[in-house]
């Protein structure tokens, strides 16, 4: 199950829209896709999954090494 909060990206990738400067990127995308047996879709907003928001700026920061987390994130610390 793949998961995006962007709807623009899903309805592309998902084959329902093929249009805009990102064409290359969404066929390279479902060509890697092409190759997995089953794999599903899904929009979610940013709202209804604050822990996946976390982990995507964590990852985009400037954090560098290895975050092992012991146990799964329930709750946000507020920055």
């Amino acid at each position: 199950v793949i998961q995006s909060d962007n709807l623009e990206a899903v309805a592309a990738i998902s084959n329902r829209k093929l249009e805009g400067s990102n064409s290359t990127l969404i066929r390279q995308i479902r060509q890697i896709l092409s190759v997995e047996e089953r794999w599903c879709l899904r929009h979610a907003s940013k709202e209804n999954n604050k822990i996946t928001d976390v982990l995507a700026k964590m990852a985009l920061s400037n954090v560098k090494g290895l975050h092992v987390f012991k146990e799964p994130l329930r709750r946000l610390k507020k920055s």
